[in-house]
């Protein structure tokens, strides 16, 4: 009976652990490297910007029909996202950063075949 109670104590421990972690933390390889291209078969969506879910390297995910790429900066805040179907970039996020905050000021969404489009994202004043 002790024993089942030290177990359900882990198991319970490790799921907090799980929820209190976030999903960046998470998902995100250990040590980020700048401009480097990193690869998944699934994503997050974190506010505004989208990142990686698990990690893997391109042969693991080059099988899929559809997978993500995601390229950081230097703080290991995401500057590019690419979503490919069977090899083809099919869409893609830019994200500039006004500053040293995590939220992006600029966002630009290509598709091809599309204009760009440029968004304006956080606190900006509103027109009257």
């Amino acid at each position: 009976m002790i024993l089942l109670s030290k177990h359900m104590i882990l198991s319970a421990l490790f799921g907090l652990t799980l929820m209190t972690t976030p999903p960046h933390a998470l998902s995100r390889p250990e040590k980020v490297r700048e401009g480097i291209p990193y690869y998944s078969n699934d994503y997050i969506q974190m506010g505004e910007v989208r990142d990686l879910a698990d990690e893997k390297n391109f042969e693991e995910i080059y099988q899929f029909y559809t997978y993500y790429e995601a390229s950081y900066d230097a703080r290991g805040r995401v500057i590019v996202f690419k979503e490919y179907k069977k090899g083809n970039v099919i869409y893609e996020e830019r994200y500039i950063y006004n500053d040293e905050g995590d939220t992006p000021g600029t966002k630009t969404v290509l598709v091809p075949g599309k204009e760009p489009q440029v968004l304006r994202l956080g606190n900006m004043p509103r027109a009257p």
